[in-house]
């Protein structure tokens, strides 16, 4: 398994920390949501990048903003519409410990 227990071989996410003359590529896979589940990926991307920066104004690792994204956007993939699926803070605070 990967990060947190998520399965590997599954589409991955890269991102590149900076620090001075230094960088580091972090990656995060993603979240599984299995093909028959997904309903509609209007607002994913959204979805994703709200859960990444949530994290980071809350001073979370990289690779756990990262995963928390993964995992608002798995959510929001098994619902129709923009908004239905995104999880609430009390949702995922289990996930953020």
């Amino acid at each position: 398994p990967g990060p947190a227990g998520v399965p590997e071989g599954l589409v991955n996410s890269e991102c590149v920390q900076l620090g001075g003359r230094d960088y580091e590529v972090v990656r995060c896979q993603a979240w599984p949501v299995p093909r028959d589940k997904i309903k509609d990926t209007t607002g994913a991307g959204d979805a994703f990048i709200g859960g990444v920066i949530y994290g980071l104004v809350t001073h979370l690792p990289l690779v756990h903003c990262m995963l928390l994204g993964a995992r608002i956007a798995a959510g929001k993939l098994q619902q129709p519409g923009a908004r239905a699926g995104l999880a609430r803070r009390e949702e995922v605070e289990e996930f953020l410990l």
